[in-house]
């Protein structure tokens, strides 16, 4: 697909990220909730691989016989920040296909061709390991005796146990020198996973060397590694200049427990840089009538900057819809 067309609004977030693929959740078809969606710049990915992702960092389980496909359509408008699909403009995008996504704008169907039921992505996009890290320091701040920042503290007997492995040697440069021991799935997150309950979480195998410089950008969700690829170390987020060279592939700490925990930080990775991204929390606080109703009685001052936003700009166009609509409901 080499054009397409965005004539919906996207999250600050979402445009932050300089995403170029978004993927629309058909649950009441043909309604459509933007609640995923990619940088392909930053990050190419093959239609496979994507998949794969899709379905690891579901909230969701896709199950085998509920697996998504994804078709590109076009976007039509029911509403300000409500939409639906307007065309289905191309075939299903394989599964197994090696062949590299395209920037569009996509929705999920079932194999049969019905809109997907449930939800791709999610309505509310993850905050990375160092916003949680800003969140809790907050709240300790008006809770101090919560004690709850302290559960990612690294016990001196791990942090040992890690320098004495790794020899100081960061596993994501493969240099040596100015190093630190972070989680590799820190136990604030883990603890909210459903998934891990009863697991131990404090342990080395959770546990790697990094150079400092990089201790910002890993908790930041900046990149992550891939398991089921080789390895292979995604950068998914802006890596700052000046951090040293990271390597293609983790070389070492492949254990099965260590696995388990590098495919926990890589499901959350992708949520953090894939969930999310329909506009409507950013504009909680306008009410789309009463701007209408300004319009209407001809009171709007059409050199303010609010109608030049994005939102601004979208109910001046739903108000010339239903102008256009209700005329043409006239007889005469």
């Amino acid at each position: 697909m080499s054009t397409y067309n965005i004539n919906f609004l996207v999250s600050r977030r979402a445009t932050a990220q300089g995403r170029n693929m978004y993927i629309f959740t058909l649950s009441g078809f043909p309604r459509a909730r933007l609640t995923a969606g990619w940088n392909l710049n930053r990050t190419p990915v093959t239609h496979a691989t994507f998949y794969r992702w899709l379905d690891l960092a579901a909230i969701e389980p896709h199950h085998s016989d509920k697996k998504i496909v994804l078709c590109p359509i076009s976007i039509g408008r029911t509403g300000v920040l409500s939409y639906c699909v307007d065309a289905i403009t191309g075939p299903p995008i394989h599964r197994d296909s090696t062949e590299f996504f395209q920037p569009g704008v996509y929705g999920a169907f079932y194999a049969d061709g019905r809109g997907y039921s449930g939800v791709v992505g999610s309505t509310i996009p993850r905050i990375s390991f160092r916003e949680l890290d800003l969140v809790v320091a907050k709240e300790e701040r008006e809770f101090p005796n919560s004690g709850y920042a302290a559960k990612n503290d690294i016990p001196d007997a791990i942090k040992g146990a890690v320098l004495n492995r790794d020899g100081g040697v960061c596993y994501l440069t493969g240099r040596s020198g100015s190093s630190e021991v972070v989680w590799i799935f820190p136990p604030l997150v883990a603890l909210h996973d459903p998934t891990l309950s009863g697991e131990n979480i404090y342990c080395a195998d959770n546990a790697i060397t990094i150079c400092g410089s990089l201790v910002d950008t890993f908790y930041e969700n900046a990149f992550a590694a891939d398991p089921e690829n080789d390895w292979r170390i995604v950068a998914v987020g802006s890596l700052p200049a000046g951090i040293p060279p990271i390597l293609t592939r983790i070389i070492g700490l492949k254990l099965p427990r260590s696995s388990r925990f590098w495919q926990l930080n890589l499901r959350y990775t992708l949520q953090v840089h894939m969930d999310g991204g329909e506009a409507n929390p950013d504009y909680s606080h306008v009410d789309p009538n009463t701007w209408m109703e300004e319009l209407g009685e001809e009171k709007a001052n059409l050199n303010d900057p609010k109608w030049q936003t994005g939102i601004g700009k979208e109910i001046m166009e739903e108000f010339l819809a239903q102008q256009i609509s209700l005329a043409g409901s006239y007889t005469y």
